[in-house]
This record gives structure tokens, sequence and C-alpha cells, in this order.
């Protein structure tokens, strides 16, 4: 399995640091609150899913005197898809998205989320529809084609404090016939 990873942070215009893995050492924060983008990416060439996955989150903090959680999220889609993870070409799937933030971080709502499937390893994007369901839940209307391949998605959630996350799974799951 061949892996290799990436991770930069910057304040504004600013590049405050980058690493070769998705692990790096935060910088030294000045006292006033600046917004910051934290972007990560990782491949790997072990089989045919979640080949490629990028985020970015856009965040403001400023320096704190304790260990502080910072106001990130990410995406997950808990979709029933089976133990081949595939959903069968010509389908409709009604996706799960799930918002979650590390432990710690403020619960802040999320007010707006997008999300967008490719059939093309990410070349072109085709938007979703996306619902707004009951206690922070949100779910996807995702409409395949009738051929096999596979599917990518690309979400972009933003909260009520301007907290952003933007998140690309090349090769989520596969479209298959059974």
């Amino acid at each position: 399995m061949a892996r290799a990873s990436r991770a930069v942070v910057s304040a504004g215009a600013s590049s405050c640091g980058t690493s070769k893995s998705t692990w790096l050492s935060w910088p030294e924060s000045e006292s006033t609150e600046h917004t910051y983008r934290l972007e990560q990416r990782g491949t790997r060439s072990l089989g045919d899913l979640g080949t490629t996955v990028s985020v970015a989150f856009t965040f403001r903090s400023a320096a704190v005197d304790q260990k502080t959680a910072l106001p990130v999220m990410v995406v997950g889609y808990p979709a029933d898809l089976g133990r081949d993870n595939a959903a069968r070409p010509g389908s409709t799937l009604r996706l799960p998205v799930r918002i979650q933030r590390q432990a710690g971080s403020p619960d802040i709502p999320v007010d707006t989320l997008t999300v967008e499937a490719s059939y093309d390893d990410g070349a072109t994007w085709q938007p979703t529809g996306v619902r707004r369901g009951h206690a922070g839940r949100w779910s996807a209307l995702v409409h395949h084609p009738r051929r096999a391949g596979c599917v990518s998605l690309r979400a972009t959630a933003a909260d009520a404090d301007g907290n952003q996350v933007e998140q690309t799974v090349i090769h989520a799951y596969q479209l298959r016939r059974n």
C-alpha cells in the first residue's frame, strides 16, 4: 500500500507551516484573533475506494492559556451500502450526511451544507439535493448514472460562526450490478 500525505496551515496570505504527513505542530499564535486555514490531503493505492481524501478547515482562533479544541468539523456519510460498499447503477440513494466535531469543541449549529457527486474521479461535479433533518441530521439525494464505476463526494459545510470545512473523497463508494 503506497501512501502520500501533506498538511498546510496558513493565516490569511501567510503560510504558518507545512508537513509531509497529516500531522504538524501548531504555530505560535499572537493574542489577536486570526482566520486560519488548515489543508490536509492524503492518497493511498490500496483497493479502489477512498483513494484520495482532501479537507480544508477555515476557522478563527487566538492564543489561549490552556489546551483548547479547535472549532473544526468533518463530514461523514454513514450509508448502508453493504459489505461491498456499493450502490446499484441507475439508482437514487438517500445518503445520510453527518457533521462531526472534535471532542471539546463548541457545538455551533451548521447553517449551510452542499454535497456534490462526481462519476469521473472529480473532473466534473453534479449537485445533490440536500435536506436538513432534525437534531443536526442531514441527507443528500444522489442520482447515479446507469453505468458501473465509482462515486466521489465533495461537501462544504459552514456554521453560524463562519467556521467551514471543504472535504472531498475520491472513490467514496462503487456503483456495481449484483
